[in-house]
């Protein structure tokens, strides 16, 4: 549900139809995906003390 609705603007626009739309929404959906997962290079870049 949320990816249709990222993907044709939501409730308050008419957004970006098409591959712009869908491009837009994998890309809000990647980011969101990036910060709530830790990757594995984060230990290397910030060891605990």
């Amino acid at each position: 549900m949320l990816f249709a609705e990222a993907s044709t603007g939501g409730a308050y626009n008419n957004g970006e139809y098409g591959a712009y739309g869908r491009l837009a929404a994998w890309r809000s959906l990647a980011a969101l995906y990036s910060h709530a997962v830790p990757r594995p290079t984060d230990r290397y870049r910030y060891p605990r003390p």
